[in-house]
């Protein structure tokens, strides 16, 4: 198959490294024909298979993704990490999409990664206000830690996504929530030099004690 940054193939085969190609370029006519031919379905300890390429797709990603759930794809395949498609499509506004049919096919929104982040951590720290949105649409727990105890919160506050601390406040993410090292959301925003995000969320917290 082809490895994530599209350098090449390395794997299963050339249907397989074609499928993977079509899905990243968006040729949705290729993605289907070579679907059909049965090369959609996950492949053991292959690690990207052409649904995650589809989920990251520049353009044309959804109409992929549609293809290949029409053929059967596993659409809880992982990689070695055990991103599955939905944390993929999460990282990206372009994926909004694909992740829309991704969440209609009832793929999981609180999926976890072998590090314990859901979706919902990846939209929160590329700042992918659309795909937080429709997680939470789905019932994405906005309130699910990762392995060192990180709210999708935390890490909205970390990278400084004000938008998504906005967003995940509003639906009720819990502001005095402390990871694994003791630190608020707010906290860890004042640690990676967050100033907007600190300020914001420090007088929510002073607003919800009041």
């Amino acid at each position: 198959r082809l490895s994530p940054d599209g350098r090449g193939p390395r794997g299963p085969g050339r249907a397989m490294d074609a499928l993977c190609s079509a899905c990243a370029e968006g040729d949705v006519e290729a993605v289907g024909r070579l679907a059909e031919s049965g090369h959609a379905q996950r492949q053991p300890g292959s690690g990207y298979v052409p649904l995650h390429y589809a989920a990251m797709a520049r353009s044309c990603g959804a109409e992929s993704t549609l293809e290949l759930l029409r053929a059967r794809a596993d659409i809880a395949a992982v990689t070695d990490e055990q991103k599955q498609a939905v944390h993929i499509a999460a990282e990206h506004e372009r994926g909004a999409e694909a992740l829309s049919v991704l969440l209609a096919a009832r793929a999981d929104p609180d999926a976890r990664t072998l590090a314990g982040r859901t979706p919902l951590h990846f939209a929160a720290i590329e700042g992918a206000l659309e795909a937080a949105r429709l997680l939470l649409a789905a019932r994405a727990g906005v309130n699910a830690a990762n392995t060192c105890g990180a709210l999708p919160l935390h890490w909205a506050a970390k990278t400084g996504r004000r938008p998504l601390c906005d967003l995940l406040v509003a639906a009720k993410s819990d502001l005095q929530a402390v990871d694994n090292l003791g630190r608020t959301p707010a906290e860890m925003a004042a640690d990676n030099g967050r100033r907007e995000a600190e300020q914001v969320l420090r007088a929510l917290e002073a607003g919800a004690r009041a």
